[in-house]
């Protein structure tokens, strides 16, 4: 987001939130302009749900179309009683800026290699919508899930001080996926008649190396499943509630080439080249 070597000076919290809002809001119109693919000219009786605090949680591992974002979630949450409705979902993820001078804590280390900045927005409508319907309509949300597992508060957040946000990050947290994640996987296609063989493709959030360790460890997610989500990770780091919209976004574009290059073929077989 910055030069590198303006990080160095960045002592303040004050001036780091500064940072945040002018540079976050150029993310943030970016991404919700690249959503809508037009000028956005929003309603000035458009109805805003901010929300803050969720960091990684906001992109737990998911089914594609089963579960995602917590703030895709909540969009669909909020579609299903306004079908008529359109919604954009924007996150904004300034993780460098919360880089701690001075703290040589394995915490503060790991977490500045491997956390990026990013922004990811997201466009869906209600099933009455236009867009909804016909030729055009995109991937359907059907269901959402999620789950709290007790004794984790200081698994991963924040810590509020002085110099602004520090990372909480334990050792242990990959442990806590591989301990809950086949219940969770199993408890969500289970509300709709399904089972996890009948999922066939999974965004996962680019958690960590080792987060990627625990899912394919656990019944759902397997290696060749993760793909896409080690790439997003080599490429952008890390970015926190954005990651899991980055890798869904690879996915909708993948699904999109595979049927493009599906739909050459058939085309190609049928005047007989």
């Amino acid at each position: 987001m910055l030069p590198l070597d303006e990080y160095g000076g960045l002592s303040s919290f004050g001036r780091a939130n500064d940072l945040f809002i002018t540079e976050g809001t150029k993310l943030a119109e970016e991404a919700c302009r690249t959503a809508l693919v037009a000028r956005l000219g929003l309603h000035t009786d458009v109805r805003r749900m901010p929300s803050f605090g969720l960091g990684c949680a906001a992109g737990a591992a998911g089914a594609a179309g089963a579960a995602g974002a917590a703030g895709i979630a909540r969009v669909h949450d909020y579609l299903a009683g306004h079908g008529e409705h359109v919604a954009l979902l924007v996150s904004v993820e300034l993780c460098s800026l919360t880089i701690q001078h001075g703290d040589d804590s394995t915490a503060n280390l790991v977490s500045s290699g491997l956390f990026g900045d990013g922004a990811a927005a997201v466009v869906m409508v209600g099933e009455q919508h236009p867009a909804g319907r016909g030729a055009t309509r995109g991937p359907e949300m059907v269901g959402t899930r999620s789950s709290l597992y007790p004794d984790t508060a200081d698994q991963l957040g924040w810590h509020i001080g002085d110099s602004g946000f520090g990372i909480m990050l334990s050792a242990g947290l990959p442990g806590v996926i591989a301990e809950h994640l086949a219940d969770d996987v199993r408890s969500l296609p289970a509300e709709h008649g399904l089972t996890r063989e009948d999922v066939s493709t999974w965004v996962v959030h680019a958690g960590g190396p080792r987060i990627f360790d625990a899912v394919a460890d656990a019944p759902g997610p397997q290696e060749g499943d993760l793909a896409l989500s080690r790439d997003s990770l080599a490429t952008v780091g890390n970015s926190s509630s954005s990651s899991v919209l980055h890798v869904l976004a690879a996915t909708l574009e993948r699904g999109a080439r595979t049927r493009r290059s599906n739909a050459a073929t058939r085309h190609r077989a049928r005047t007989g080249c």
